[in-house]
């Protein structure tokens, strides 16, 4: 029988000198025992019994468990000695060892200690964030501008490829200007490209599983995936192209994480708004857990994006107004200018749908009640409050654009009526 040094788990009690030292009698079952010391008082001393793998113990496990010391003197000498002891914390390593091997061995791994299952699979990363988690019948889409998504079994003959999206984009304009191809959109044009061959642009080759994809993200090169919906409806050709903001990685994540996903997106209610779906899907991977939350965007995050997307549209709307207040359409039939004053009345309406779209998403940027029912860690709370500051400037940003929009949409009305 031996003595030495444990952490102390959360509820138990030590001796003398802060330590709590287990009774070496063998190994597999755990239990404790209340010591009475002279110099302490009572105390619950956890006993771990070693019993080789086959054997019969000579006596009860209860009895192990609960066995009694007739006095507490020969005890705290050891106590002192093992202190004092320069291989104490050798001892202890040599001991966990023995554990892993004989509970090993006996058929008895102990399951809190076990390493969790793995998982690898493809996702597409933007810096450091996660945006969709591919499978080999479809994806899921994690927080998202429209919301999570889950399109698994529904495409089939699918295809993925890390591309440099500048590069095909040179080629389809040198290809337009020489009446070299049909296509009008660039993504259709590298579908076409990527079925007729491999251009140096998706040198890389196609991503077929996660085995095939690149464990860091390419430089400069991003997902783009063509497959067919399955089923084909009779107004539907079935084709689809999907450009991914980020790359085509592996990652290898323990199976739960992964599980989790799969359960967040289930969450998913088409009913509700694109924010509200968000928060439901990021609060099953709180409510979970799981590690992956540090590496999917957070609602308030996504609603900061879109907050910035519908001021970049406000801008353009308000840049059209401002050079229409400077036409001439003096000399344009009446025609004409009914032509050009329903265009700038669509300008403003378009901006006007923007601000709208701008305050809703700063809105729900500054909603936290989601969280609330959620424990939150701190640097989780800082991206929130950083993403809804940054959303709330936008929408400032926002508003004063869209005043000037308003502004030169009355002065055109006021020259050319309409």
């Amino acid at each position: 029988m031996g003595f030495w040094p444990r952490r102390q788990p959360a509820g138990n009690s030590t001796l003398a000198g802060g330590r709590e030292y287990l009774i070496w009698q063998g190994v597999s079952t755990y239990g404790s025992a209340v010591i009475n010391l002279p110099e302490n008082g009572s105390c619950a001393l956890p006993i771990r019994t070693f019993i080789p793998p086959g054997k019969t113990p000579e006596q009860p496990a209860s009895q192990a468990r609960t066995g009694r010391s007739p006095t507490g003197a020969p005890l705290a000498a050891l106590q002192r000695q093992a202190d004092t002891s320069p291989g104490a914390r050798s001892l202890a390593v040599l001991q966990q060892r023995a554990d892993h091997v004989a509970q090993r061995e006996g058929g008895d791994e102990d399951e809190e200690n076990a390493a969790p299952a793995q998982e690898t699979v493809i996702v597409s990363m933007d810096g450091d964030k996660i945006g969709s988690i591919y499978f080999g019948d479809g994806r899921i889409r994690t927080t998202h501008g429209k919301g999570p998504e889950d399109d698994r079994g529904k495409q089939r003959n699918i295809h993925r490829f890390n591309i440099d999206r500048e590069a095909a984009a040179k080629d389809f304009k040198r290809d337009r200007k020489a009446k070299k191809t049909p296509r009008k959109k660039l993504n259709w044009y590298i579908r076409d490209r990527l079925e007729a061959g491999t251009p140096d642009w998706a040198r890389d080759g196609e991503v077929t599983d996660p085995a095939s994809a690149p464990a860091d993200a390419p430089d400069g090169r991003k997902l783009l995936e063509y497959y067919d919906v399955d089923p084909v409806s009779e107004q539907d050709t079935g084709r689809r192209v999907h450009p991914s903001r980020g790359a085509a990685v592996q990652i290898t994540r323990p199976a739960a994480d992964i599980q989790t996903l799969k359960d967040a997106v289930a969450l998913v209610d088409e009913s509700l708004s694109a924010s509200a779906n968000n928060r439901a899907f990021f609060g099953k991977i709180l409510a979970d857990g799981s590690a992956m939350k540090s590496e999917i965007r957070m609602p308030e995050e996504v609603d900061a994006e879109m907050t910035e997307k519908a001021l970049k549209s406000l801008t353009r709307c308000a840049e059209a107004l401002a050079e229409a207040v400077g036409w001439d359409l003096s000399k344009k039939s009446t025609d004409g200018r009914k032509t050009y004053t329903d265009y700038v009345k669509k300008c403003a309406d378009a901006g006007r749908d923007a601000m709208r779209a701008a305050r809703e998403a700063a809105k729900m940027a500054r909603d936290v009640s989601y969280r609330a029912a959620h424990v939150v860690d701190v640097k989780l709370e800082i991206r929130a409050k950083n993403a809804a500051a940054k959303a709330s400037d936008t929408e400032k940003a926002a508003e004063a654009v869209h005043a000037t929009l308003l502004s030169d949409f009355a002065k055109f009305r006021g020259k050319w009526g309409g």
